[in-house]
């Protein structure tokens, strides 16, 4: 929902009884987005977060336009992964990513480390 002030969705009950917010989405929406609330994963907030994901994109791009194959894309982007994990403070990484974990839909945490 676009509002003059920002963007908002809603994700607080009290949201969801709100006449303005009722008003504003279609008939059946709110219903639907709380309904599928619990199984939604977060976004991942990690420090050096547009690192982790430039790297990824860059090398899924690299391996598109055929510069290297899957396999290579994953073993660079890994090894970029692990030079920002130690430039951003691994147990830091760590601790931030166990609480984002704990956020996650149990059917999605079983396929995680």
């Amino acid at each position: 929902m676009f509002r003059e002030d920002g963007f908002f969705d809603p994700f607080r009950d009290e949201h969801y009884e709100d006449a303005e917010i009722i008003k504003t989405y279609p008939k059946g929406f709110l219903h639907a987005h709380r309904d599928r609330m619990p199984h939604n994963i977060p976004n991942v907030y990690l420090k050096g977060q547009g690192e982790y994901f430039d790297a990824l994109r860059e090398n899924i791009l690299q391996a598109d336009r055929g510069a290297f194959v899957a396999q290579q894309a994953l073993q660079k982007t890994a090894q970029q992964w692990r030079r920002t994990t130690r430039c951003m403070g691994r147990s830091s990484q760590i601790e931030q990513w166990a609480f984002l974990r704990s956020k996650y839909p149990p059917g999605v945490t079983s396929h995680l480390r």
